[in-house]
């Protein structure tokens, strides 16, 4: 029935589109389709993959325009962008007008241009292109990004919960029978790095690498839980309690971890190149340096993490998760106001949320190929092949694109893994500001000197160097100086008004 639906809806595309499109076009560019007759058009999509894992890309693209010439009489070009080039890159494509279709945002990217109107406003293309997209996707995920009740992008259909969790090394736990029920704050830790300094001269305690964030596990029991605000540095949150918002590094709670991270410095449970060193997790576990790593806490990752650093790993603390504004809006997909097919490309993005062969191809590349079908909806690797990454294609995008729950999963992968990510969505509480969001039209060079302090600042703090208590007045000040009041007393305003507006 809803091939139905949307074949009826689309076989007027020509007289929808742009007027002329019968009469520029011959009879050979126009193709009948499930969809309708449709003029030949070529898109361009843009967005990050992984670094060197994707030398078979043209091979692929070449399979996927197969498909699509046959589905929406339309090809792609695929700008797939290594992920430092495509954060330098693709803001001067949007900022200079350069024509592109379809494009991968984030947050900050999102909120940064819509006031800029360089994303299309897809409300009614959702309705007239992907009725099946927006019958999908729960209303809490649609609502969750729009900006000014207006839908510029659609978030990948994935996990929406957001928290963190930590991951242990079983083999330390079980050696030294740590119960990991235990661990409630930060000092409910510390028995646990104190055996470790003084029986595992290798490991590092505590291991801190230098994109580390402050601690997900709270300082002391009971204390209060501030949230992040979507587009603005971490130094500002929201206390739900009162509805304000407010300097997080004056809270007590903030102190507090700062100044545990302090006494573990001095106790020597952190490394000594916590500011300069970088490390995966990868690095972390396998170089022996450390005995766990923080991350999502989403199911599964557990199963993941073991597999990628070549020993078993297992959950510890977990923070609460919440539905948030910030989570909806880390992946998502935009038609740029330059595009000059917008309906097409909303097609384009209606199959890869409900075409589960179109999503597969994309994501894990030629069957026999790149991978091997064990059953319907399992796949393993080639044989010979130890990794995906040796597979010639691994672009990394499952969670940049369109329906994850339409993915194929990998034999090591559990049965139920969808299952159990829609219950753990399901099951996170919706953020008090899910929804709002900060136009930062007056504010950004506030905002842009707020984040260049946090690069001197946070990671010091992070490391347990110096004096604590000295070194957060020090940057209480600089971010005073910096206009962190104006920011507060302007997104106060903005809040408020959204309030009344509900």
């Amino acid at each position: 029935m809803k091939k139905r639906i949307i074949a009826g809806v689309l076989a007027g595309v020509c007289g929808i589109m742009s007027a002329g499109c019968s009469s520029t076009k011959t009879a050979e560019e126009t193709k009948t389709t499930e969809y309708g007759d449709l003029p030949y058009v070529e898109l361009t999509m843009v967005y990050p993959i992984s670094a060197n894992t994707t030398q078979d890309q043209d091979m692929v693209t070449e399979k996927i325009n197969e498909y699509l010439k046959e589905k929406l009489n339309c090809t792609v070009k695929l700008e797939a962008l290594d992920t430092s080039t495509f954060y330098e890159k693709f803001p001067v494509m949007i900022s200079s007008s350069e024509e592109f279709d379809i494009g991968w945002v984030n947050s900050s990217m999102l909120l940064q241009n819509v006031s800029r109107n360089a994303f299309v406003e897809l409300d009614e293309l959702l309705d007239k292109y992907a009725p099946e997209t927006k019958e999908l996707l729960p209303e809490i995920t649609l609502e969750g990004v729009k900006v000014n009740n207006k839908l510029y992008s659609l978030p990948v259909y994935k996990e929406y919960g957001y928290g963190n969790s930590y991951y242990f090394r079983k083999d330390i736990v079980d050696k030294y029978d740590f119960d990991l029920s235990s661990l409630k704050t930060m000092r409910d830790f510390e028995p646990m790095l104190e055996t470790i300094k003084a029986n595992e001269p290798e490991l590092t305690p505590y291991f801190v690498e230098s994109g580390a964030m402050e601690p997900y596990i709270p300082a002391e029991e009971g204390e209060k839980y501030y949230f992040a605000v979507a587009g603005l540095p971490g130094s500002i949150c929201f206390d739900p309690e009162t509805e304000k918002f407010c300097n997080r590094v004056e809270t007590e709670e903030y102190k507090n971890k700062y100044r545990i991270l302090n006494e573990w410095n001095k106790k020597g449970y952190i490394n000594k190149d916590a500011i300069t060193v970088s490390a995966s997790f990868d690095e972390i576990i396998k170089g022996n340096r450390g005995w766990f790593v923080t991350t999502s806490s989403k199911p599964g990752v557990e199963d993941s993490l073991s597999t990628s650093v070549g020993t078993e790993m297992i959950r510890g603390y977990d923070e609460k998760s919440y539905v948030m504004t910030t989570s909806l809006m880390g992946s998502m997909n935009v038609i740029s106001t330059t595009s000059k097919n917008p309906e097409r490309a909303m097609m384009l993005l209606n199959l890869l949320y409900t075409d589960k062969y179109l999503i597969n191809l994309f994501n894990f590349g030629i069957e026999g190929t790149h991978y091997k079908k064990v059953d319907e909806n399992t796949i393993a690797l080639p044989d010979g092949v130890t990794s995906q990454n040796d597979t010639g294609y691994a672009p990394g995008i499952d969670w940049r694109l369109g329906n994850n729950y339409n993915l194929y999963l990998w034999d090591y992968e559990k049965p139920d893994k969808w299952e159990q990510y829609r219950s753990f969505s399901e099951n996170s509480e919706a953020e008090p500001l899910l929804g709002f969001y900060v136009d930062t039209a007056n504010i950004k060079n506030n905002i842009a000197a707020i984040n260049n302090l946090s690069t001197s600042y946070d990671m010091p703090l992070t490391a347990g160097v110096g004096n604590a208590d000295e070194f957060i007045s020090e940057y209480d000040q600089k971010l005073k100086e910096a206009g962190i009041d104006t920011i507060i007393e302007e997104t106060q305003r903005q809040y408020d008004e959204w309030k009344k507006s509900k």
